[in-house]
């Protein structure tokens, strides 16, 4: 349907002003796009110019040979294409090529990233799963996480979540499945995602640098459920972790609407009603119990997409050891508490995968 470009503004803010912080937008940039924007219409286009000013700048360090400021320039400049079309459902045209825009801007940051991001290409049912490896010890084998988007996420956006980790010995994989980031324009999202996840252990099983038995997956938001069904399904992880997921998606009727168009987008359905329906595919009842490996599950109680209830009936369902963690201030996510959840994430992770 066609937003209210005022309430969608408003709402978009009210959920995610402080992810556009913890994921490299600048503070002071913000403040400039969100005192430019008048009209739902023009805020990509405001983000877009933003991000080609960022690019601009990488283009000169690299000219320069600067590759450090080249790096942290072209990941800026992909993260501001990325939340110029994120909740852009209603210019397809314009969100794609901020989708687009994001992956090219991200891959020429890849090289000069410390440690460089790798970009993979997974093979999956005849096609493959696009993914960025980025190895903590390259001259060793060591741990590594696969990390898992949320419904309007994608890889690229977990650079920053990734460097927490990177800085403890573990290394990435982080992947747009099948209805995420720019896989969504080949496959839709699908309740049986814990395929992709076995393809990308088949793939880390090939990477000498990686420990194959010491694997663990991580999800925040969607991808929060998404880690959860996966460790359910694929035994060779030994640690799984959710944050700011969801035990079922029963609460459709009570989702705003631009969380319905997301989630319809994402399902690559055409109308609300057909999404609802799919929507009953995603649910933890009956899977919790055949999680083996340690579950760790964060969750803010000021989250106002995904109740705090989910987290406390997966932690209740769980027959392996569980880590329950709710913070009392935390959003969706607890993106507005960065320095307490993703430490905790990666201290847990280590420590499970000694």
């Amino acid at each position: 349907m066609k937003p209210d470009g005022q309430k969608t503004m408003s709402e978009t803010l009210g959920h995610w002003r402080p992810r556009f912080w913890v994921s490299g937008i600048d503070p002071n940039d913000l403040e400039i796009l969100l005192s430019s924007i008048t009209d739902w219409n023009d805020w990509y286009i405001a983000w877009a110019q933003m991000g080609k000013a960022h690019e601009e700048l990488g283009d000169e360090a690299v000219a320069n040979g600067h590759i450090v400021t080249a790096a942290e320039a072209y990941v800026r400049a992909a993260m501001y294409y990325h939340f110029g079309q994120f909740m852009f459902f209603h210019q397809p045209a314009r969100k794609e090529e901020g989708v687009r825009r994001r992956v090219e801007l991200y891959r020429k940051a890849a090289p000069y990233l410390s440690p460089p991001a790798t970009e993979v290409q997974i093979p999956f049912e005849g096609g493959f799963i696009p993914g960025y490896l980025r190895l903590a010890n390259s001259g060793e084998q060591g741990p590594c996480v696969i990390m898992l988007p949320g419904a309007d996420s994608a890889k690229e956006q977990l650079y920053a979540f990734e460097n927490v980790l990177l800085a403890r010995g573990l290394s990435t994989l982080g992947i747009d499945g099948p209805g995420q980031g720019i896989t969504r324009y080949t496959m839709s999202m699908r309740p049986d995602y814990d395929k992709a996840v076995t393809a990308a252990v088949d793939f880390l099983s090939g990477v000498p640098s990686v420990d194959s038995s010491r694997l663990a997956v991580c999800g925040t938001s969607f991808g929060g459920h998404l880690a959860v069904r996966s460790a359910a399904a694929e035994t060779r992880l030994k640690a799984s972790v959710t944050v700011g997921g969801f035990y079922d998606l029963s609460g459709w009727e009570g989702f705003s609407d631009l969380m319905k168009n997301n989630l319809t987008f994402l399902f690559g359905k055409s109308d609300w009603s057909e999404a609802a329906e799919f929507a009953k595919g995603f649910t933890l009842e009956g899977l919790v119990g055949r999680v083996k490996c340690p579950l760790l599950v964060i969750h803010g109680k000021k989250d106002r997409i995904f109740p705090t209830e989910g987290a406390y009936r997966i932690a209740q369902e769980a027959t392996s050891p569980v880590t329950l963690k709710v913070f009392e201030e935390g959003n969706h996510v607890c993106n507005n508490i960065p320095y307490r959840y993703r430490p905790l994430v990666a201290d847990w992770i280590k420590d499970t995968l000694k």
